[in-house]
């Protein structure tokens, strides 16, 4: 597979997000593949879900395949196997991509794409664990010279429909920069009542608009109220969110 194509076909997906918000998603994925491969699906349903129980490497008996096996026979009904999307959430490996048990099931499904294709889920709260969990995917998968695309749920979009609805209802203004930077507050479990109340007390000082160069200003000022509002943590959480944004705008510039 060419490195330089920006586009490629693939039958298998690995879906970051809240595992259980991506129906909507995983039907559409389904339905494609079907409109296109109408003869390949086997069974009594186009697709199941499975949920991957977590086995510590020291248990001697990885009883997760035979389980795979059983609801896919079970759905096979009256067909000799079942054919395919298999949906997997993979979210109980998080923190353990290197275990044993992870390898031969990733080892199994790779034998078995022919016959099943596959939708990973996987929660992506953790990055560092998320981005060990995908590779170690990807690596079995591309090393099989099998596509599998990664498909990330952008949570942005809520934030910044409770960011927009906050600043609508207060009748106030914050430049984009402003905006960004609230929304990685949302994204960092800042509560939407802290953020509601940091923008009406940040806009006092400046007539109901906010820009980047006032919250600084504002930060650097232990006398201003965001110093009072804020716990310790939550302003000190701030203060770093915005020096990797000025790395990123140095970066740019």
């Amino acid at each position: 597979m060419s490195t330089s194509r920006k586009n490629y076909y693939s039958e298998n997906y690995v879906l970051l997000g809240k595992p259980y918000e991506q129906q909507e998603i995983i039907q559409c994925i389904v339905n494609e593949y079907k409109d296109k491969h109408s003869d390949f699906f086997e069974g009594e349903r186009d697709s199941f879900v499975f949920e991957l129980r977590y086995t510590e490497p020291f248990e001697k008996q990885f009883t997760e395949l035979k389980r795979l096996q059983g609801l896919a026979a079970e759905y096979a009904g009256r067909r000799n196997e079942f054919k395919g999307y298999i949906i997997i959430n993979l979210s109980s490996y998080l923190s353990h991509a290197n275990d044993h048990y992870l390898k031969i099931i990733l080892y199994f499904l790779l034998d078995m794409n022919d016959r099943w294709k596959y939708i990973f889920l996987i929660d992506n709260k953790n990055q560092k664990s998320v981005n060990e969990l995908i590779s170690k995917v990807l690596h079995y998968f591309v090393s099989d010279n099998i596509p599998c695309k990664v498909i990330e749920e952008r949570k942005e979009k809520e934030e910044v429909k409770i960011l927009n609805s906050i600043c609508k209802a207060k009748e106030i203004s914050c430049s984009d920069d402003v905006k960004s930077l609230f929304v990685e507050l949302l994204n960092h479990d800042f509560k939407e009542e802290v953020i509601s109340q940091l923008i009406t007390s940040i806009s006092w000082y400046s007539h109901k608009c906010i820009n980047m160069e006032l919250i600084d200003r504002l930060i650097s000022d232990p006398d201003s109220l965001i110093h009072y509002m804020l716990s310790k943590d939550e302003l000190c959480h701030l203060v770093e969110l915005r020096k990797e944004k000025e790395k990123h705008e140095e970066a740019r510039s």
